[in-house]
């Protein structure tokens, strides 16, 4: 990357790379993939009846809403969005929200995550009570809503090939007694994003059509490979998806732009961020990384102290 005054703050994609080794474990995407499990194992073996007491009812949300019981639909939130048919729906749902939840939270902090998620799993439904106003009927549950929204961000902060370690001029703390690259999970589908994204979408059409209508055998006229799972329920709604993707986007554009403001002040910024986030690495206290970063400069210790603060938290350029 030129380090040189940009006129306006660049796309990522553009003239900005962003740190793709997570730092920190991605606390809000392990407490959704738990309560995925624990809304399956409430539901095990009687799914329909559990679903449709604990799915997002249009019918029953408007009775609720008339009746001001705002309590129930906060409940409700909490379930339908984690609501599963099958194990096999409920494995590749963990397995999404793993996929992209983990990512995009390492990517934007998790500070900068849960605003994202509190957004996917309530303004959606709300679009839903609205689109489907006209069939009372329809039971909605599942975390697509909810992964939209990830993918939204996922889409503006893509994942980078990984790199080796050991390429930056300090080596992290963890990795200084390490002599083998140690092997990442993400490397299959950090590969290509773009091709992994479309399996998703094939994935989850094949639930929506499984869940709706079944899979028709074709084998035999009339009967089915994979039966509807029950009359009136569904997993997929268009116009609150494109909803959700629109809040991660907007929530991760916000977050890059936000990070991107240290490109306004120069070079000089950058370096100086990138020195005191390296001594850190090393357990490096702050005022001490500080003054390390002041004396590397050759910056007075307020002006990097200002720098370093102006800018501390957030996404990290490289």
């Amino acid at each position: 990357m030129t380090l040189q005054r940009p006129q306006s703050v660049p796309a990522p994609g553009d003239h900005v790379e962003f740190d793709d080794k997570v730092t920190a474990t991605p606390l809000f995407t392990i407490l959704m993939i738990l309560w995925t499990v624990a809304c399956y194992v409430f539901s095990a073996k009687r799914e329909e009846f559990w679903l449709a007491h604990n799915g997002w009812s249009i019918s029953a949300v408007a009775d609720l809403i008339n009746a001001h019981n705002y309590a129930s639909i906060v409940n409700l939130l909490g379930t339908a969005n984690f609501g599963t048919f099958n194990m096999i729906h409920m494995g590749l749902s963990m397995y999404f929200l793993w996929v992209f939840g983990g990512h995009v939270e390492g990517k934007i902090s998790s500070g900068r995550y849960l605003p994202l998620v509190l957004g996917g799993l309530t303004i959606p439904w709300a679009v839903l009570q609205f689109e489907a106003a006209r069939q009372p009927q329809l039971i909605v549950f599942g975390p697509l809503f909810l992964l939209c929204a990830v993918i939204g961000a996922y889409v503006v902060v893509p994942p980078q090939p990984l790199k080796r370690y050991g390429t930056g001029s300090v080596t992290p703390k963890n990795q200084i007694f390490k002599k083998e690259e140690r092997k990442d999970p993400r490397t299959k589908y950090i590969a290509n994003p773009w091709t992994f994204l479309a399996v998703f979408a094939i994935v989850q059409l094949f639930f929506h059509f499984w869940c709706t209508t079944g899979i028709i055998n074709p084998m035999e006229a009339g009967k089915y490979l994979l039966p509807p799972f029950g009359k009136d329920y569904d997993i997929f709604r268009l116009l609150p998806c494109i909803v959700a993707f629109g809040i991660g986007y907007l929530t991760a554009t916000l977050a890059v732009s936000s990070a991107s403001q240290a490109l306004n002040e120069g070079p000089l910024a950058i370096q100086a961020l990138r020195r005191y986030r390296e001594l850190l690495d090393l357990d490096v206290k702050h005022e001490e990384a500080i003054r390390g970063t002041a004396r590397t400069l050759g910056l007075s210790y307020d002006k990097t102290k200002e720098l370093v603060m102006k800018n501390k938290n957030k996404m990290r350029i490289k």
